[in-house]
């Protein structure tokens, strides 16, 4: 049996005959980084999308987000719980073959949320709806066992904080190459809706391919199946969430945490436009302000101590 040590960190890890390398480390953060590039493109340019291409006005775009996600809420729990009772699972592991499959239809779909049909206002607005609701479900089938993932790869704690680290930083790389590539890439076009399809066509190509280079090379080594007896009914799920306070409480400072966040992301688009009258200021906006998350990262990275591969990587 291995016997547990601590280390320099303070930590109890285990001694395990397989550790990971760190070319699985940086593949799990590569994959994060696709991921984002899609994800990160609804959050940011989505919104003015609606507003200056679609034509929808500025509440009826809003409601949609709003819809949405709440929409989004109800799916994560669903996608949750449905993967968590998984049965006859094969060689490819419990939360893999979720990378794989369903990089392909999220990109396609983030693609089609960025498309101006030739209906009326009131079919625009219905397919905003639809498509937007689309890319949230099928996000969630995605990034939901994304993120369940790391204990099936190591039953090591450090290991799973240094990839719990790996993945912030693919985070945050994936949300400064979009803020920062993006617009250049509109800019280059004459018909705004020409260009907002050419670089969210570009951006989900990109994505698909990282993401499909993050599933081949990490690797599922303790996949956990439950017992029929323990499977968990889905309106169990949501009895729990709103029974559980502490848990309640914790969603609600996440939602208004995250949602702080992305209206500054989407509100920032409108006030390099429409008050600094320069849009192509908008990547240099997003260099510096993303820019300071990886300073933060870099101090709170000296003060725990947490080095092991190099020098520098990023810590929670």
């Amino acid at each position: 049996m291995a016997q547990p040590v601590v280390n320099d960190t303070g930590i109890q890890s285990v001694n395990t005959s397989k550790q990971l390398k760190l070319k699985e480390k940086i593949a799990y953060g590569l994959g994060d980084v696709g991921n984002n590039f899609l994800f990160d493109l609804g959050q940011i340019y989505l919104l003015k999308f609606y507003t200056d291409s679609l034509g929808l006005s500025s509440a009826t775009a809003g409601l949609v987000f709003l819809i949405t996600k709440i929409w989004d809420a109800f799916a994560d729990i669903t996608v949750g719980t449905w993967i968590d009772n998984r049965k006859n699972i094969g060689p490819k592991g419990k939360f893999r073959p979720f990378i794989l499959y369903a990089a392909i239809p999220l990109a396609l779909i983030t693609i089609v949320s960025f498309t101006n049909p030739d209906f009326s206002l009131t079919g625009k607005t219905i397919w905003a709806f639809v498509t937007y609701m689309a890319f949230g479900t099928i996000y969630s089938i995605s990034n939901i066992p994304y993120g369940s993932m790391v204990p099936a790869m190591t039953k090591d704690p450090v290991e799973r904080a240094e990839l719990a680290s790996f993945r912030q930083a693919g985070s945050n790389l994936g949300l400064l190459i979009t803020t920062v590539g993006f617009i250049p890439i509109v800019l280059m076009f004459n018909s705004e809706s020409t260009g907002y399809i050419v670089a969210v066509s570009v951006f989900a190509f990109l994505g698909v391919l990282l993401q499909i280079y993050g599933y081949a090379h990490v690797k599922e080594r303790y996949v956990h199946e439950k017992p029929k007896e323990t499977k968990v009914k889905l309106i169990d799920s949501y009895k729990g969430l709103f029974k559980n306070t502490p848990l309640l409480v914790l969603c609600l400072v996440n939602l208004f945490t995250f949602s702080a966040f992305n209206v500054k992301l989407a509100v920032q688009v409108y006030f390099c436009q429409y008050v600094l009258k320069n849009v192509p200021i908008v990547p240099y906006m997003g260099f510096f302000s993303i820019g300071c998350v990886f300073i933060d990262i870099y101090i709170r990275l000296h003060h725990m101590g947490c080095r092991r591969h190099f020098s520098l990587y990023f810590c929670r």
